[in-house]
């Protein structure tokens, strides 16, 4: 079992992880959204790894307090967190 701490007056909860990438593999913190039906990365993370628009399967939008932002979607290599690896996440 995973166990991940986190302070509850805080105003985010961190977990590590780690994706796979043409270029390899990073690790990185993520934020843990329990209301999340997808995972959102920046567009520089998937650009060190060697991924591009190139590779997407489709766009995407979110709402966000500052409005409506465009991306895509994209497949991974691997996605690995919270004790949990997804191959062709």
């Amino acid at each position: 079992m995973i166990v991940t701490p986190f302070d509850p007056t805080g105003a985010l909860i961190l977990v590590e992880g780690r994706i796979v990438g043409p270029l390899g593999p990073r690790r990185l913190d993520l934020v843990l959204d329990t209301g999340a039906v997808e995972t959102i990365l920046a567009f520089s993370v998937l650009d060190d790894l060697g991924y591009s628009a190139r590779d997407a399967e489709g766009v995407s939008s979110v709402s966000s307090i500052v409005g409506r932002e465009y991306g895509y979607r994209i497949r991974v290599r691997e996605f690995e967190a919270l004790g949990h690896a997804f191959q062709d996440f």
